[in-house]
């Protein structure tokens, strides 16, 4: 019976693959049918194993693996606790035992074990995400950097599974039943994934470069989960039925919210330098760079319950403060950073009050706030060029903006920062500006070769265009008037 499944299978996936001239769409109509006739099929764990056993057809795995997925979920009040682990055990040897299996396969194997861990997220009688973590660290531990890329697959399928990504799974979870899983996740494992991920990223930050290609591999995956972890959307302890519906992901980021469960890792003197040391390392690669840069700026937005008091904040702050300056002062910051760079310095203003940065070492206030003012100043000449070259990149642009959001939170309120600090930065800005955005003689803002009505549209444009940069240069504007006056 199994052996005919699979021939079956293996028979409709290569009509469903092949070219449109090669089949007829009754033909593949049909074969679609025999496809979705098995994802229906009742029990059907033995059959599903067989012909992972032995198919060979990439599509008819994958298929497979769907169907358990799909079956799992929807019979799971039938399957007794043995056989569920019975179940994910076989997934994951599945996976380690076969290394050459295509990307898309693996990977929805590893999801199919992660839904197997919610449906028991709530479940006392079977397994919980023991052995999956029991798993990780032995594939970790083997030395093996297949295994070890295996092992980050796991743990990448498992945050997918319970993140805020999406507001159901696709194989049919309430969303009630998973704001439950959720929060039960996070109490109990997602804290084990970050100290999962900062365990290899310390053993590999300690490691000789040049680093491997295979290390690098390792390295860029754990980054990724590290990010995933950092930009975490945190259930709200009492969450309501009716508030769901602004409980999602909206594209943006999130800033850090953890409890205060997460204290002892957080807010570890161990923790910020691992991650400056870490960008350090990996920022001549452009992809793990920009993962560096978002765990920088995630942590930069650390705020809530972690900290118990205003001294709590103040030795993150300066603790932050006093690492990421060190980092820039022995860097030169290549294009790709400059956005996650900005975006660091505008989260750590905003989030943390600003009687917090007048209670950090003056010395160390005055230094970044004189970084800050001289990168506004640079982002904002190569934004002009930028815009000049008329090249459709606004990397530089989307940079000095957040810059210039940074200042606005820092002017708002001077009863904890004293004008004096501020004043003579933020005229070097204001007239940086002017000096930009002028033409000769009074700027160096590049000339076009246009006709007087592209002028005129032009300036349309720039009124437009400049809105919001235009707001916050007034707003300085108005700030140090005042402030000269007194």
């Amino acid at each position: 019976m199994a052996d005919t499944w699979m021939q079956e299978l293996e028979q409709a996936s290569r009509i469903v693959l092949a070219p449109p001239n090669m089949v007829t769409s009754e033909q593949r109509h049909a074969a679609e049918n025999v496809i979705l006739d098995f994802r229906k099929k009742k029990m059907p764990y033995s059959v599903c194993r067989f012909i992972l056993e032995n198919s060979s057809v990439d599509y008819v795995l994958f298929q497979a693996a769907t169907t358990i997925k799909e079956a799992v979920v929807r019979e799971w009040s039938l399957l007794n606790a043995q056989d569920i682990e019975s179940l994910r055990s076989f997934l994951v040897r599945f996976v380690t035992r076969n290394v050459t299996l295509q990307s898309y396969v693996r990977e929805q194997i590893l999801q199919t074990v992660a839904v197997i861990l919610k449906c028991g997220t709530l479940d006392a009688s079977v397994t919980s995400c023991d052995c999956l973590f029991q798993d990780v660290t032995e594939l970790i531990g083997s030395g093996n950097v297949t295994m070890q890329l295996v092992a980050c697959s796991m743990l990448s399928a498992l945050l997918n599974e319970y993140s805020s990504s999406v507001r159901t799974s696709s194989v049919g979870f309430t969303w009630d039943f998973h704001i439950k899983c959720k929060q039960t996740f996070e109490q109990n494992n997602l804290k084990r994934v970050f100290s999962f991920s900062l365990q290899v990223l310390d053993e590999i930050e300690t490691a000789t470069d040049p680093l491997s290609r295979e290390v690098t591999a390792v390295l860029n995956r754990v980054l990724s989960i590290a990010e995933q972890v950092l930009s975490w959307e945190f259930t709200p302890r009492s969450i309501h039925h009716r508030n769901h519906s602004s409980f999602t992901s909206n594209g943006q980021s999130v800033s850090l919210r953890p409890s205060e469960a997460w204290r002892d890792v957080l807010l570890s003197d161990a923790t910020l330098p691992l991650f400056f040391r870490i960008h350090k390392k990996v920022r001549y690669n452009t992809e793990m760079a920009q993962h560096s840069l978002i765990c920088l700026s995630q942590l930069a937005s650390l705020n809530g319950l972690i900290f118990s008091d205003d001294k709590a904040r103040i030795r993150y702050l300066t603790m932050f403060v006093d690492g990421f300056l060190k980092l820039l002062s022995d860097i030169e910051l290549h294009v790709y950073e400059k956005l996650g760079i900005a975006l660091t310095f505008k989260n750590m203003m905003m989030m943390f009050p600003l009687r917090c940065f007048a209670a950090i070492p003056e010395s160390l206030l005055q230094t970044a706030v004189s970084y800050l003012s001289g990168l506004t100043c640079n982002m904002g000449q190569t934004a002009a060029q930028e815009e000049g070259m008329q090249s459709g990149e606004t990397l530089h642009m989307e940079a000095y903006e957040k810059l210039l959001d940074t200042w606005l939170s820092l002017i708002a309120d001077t009863d904890h920062l004293p004008p004096a600090l501020l004043q003579p930065h933020a005229i070097q800005i204001f007239n940086s500006y002017m000096t930009c955005h002028l033409g000769t003689p009074y700027g160096n803002r590049p000339k076009n070769v246009l006709d007087e009505e592209d002028i005129v549209e032009l300036e349309e444009d720039d009124r437009e265009k400049f809105t919001d940069q235009l707001c916050c240069v007034g707003l300085w504007l108005g700030w140090c008037q005042q402030k000269h006056c007194h």
